[in-house]
């Protein structure tokens, strides 16, 4: 906490995979955010792939990524965004989409939490309105290599 409280940010993106203490939420309220791979609240607890799996042995039409705010229970804030879109045949398809999709819900996300757009390549995007489709690759590269 004494470093965090040392760079005073505007929102904390948790990628822990652990359950944090309540000391730390709430110090925290409505400044951390997370990322889960599932259409929440199903799938809740689950970690990395595991909610993919999910959808796959459930025979989910549909899946996509969540990000809410963190509180007490786990995988239960206050949802920011949702993208869902349907599950395709292919398991290592629907990864590459839940990625794909999970960054732009992530980044609608951030910019509701600190209440500004962010700026790609100039230009402000509505994030969340933009289909992962309309993305070229070179911004997908761009993405994963920062």
């Amino acid at each position: 906490m004494q470093v965090i409280e040392s760079i005073s940010p505007d929102v904390i993106v948790t990628n822990f995979h652990k359950i944090l203490g309540g000391d730390i939420v709430s110090a925290y309220r409505n400044k951390m955010i997370n990322l889960h791979y599932s259409l929440l609240p199903a799938f809740s607890g689950l970690i990395g792939v595991k909610p993919i799996e999910g959808v796959y042995n459930r025979g989910c039409k549909y899946l996509g990524p969540t990000c809410h705010l963190v509180n007490e229970e786990v995988d239960a804030g206050y949802i920011l965004s949702q993208y869902a879109f349907p599950t395709p045949k292919l398991f290592d398809e629907a990864v590459t989409k839940m990625f794909r999709s999970g960054c732009l819900v992530l980044l609608s996300g951030i910019e509701q939490t600190v209440g500004e757009s962010i700026q790609y390549d100039g230009k402000s995007y509505p994030f969340i309105d933009q289909r992962i489709d309309k993305f070229s690759e070179c911004f997908w590269n761009n993405l994963a290599n920062l």
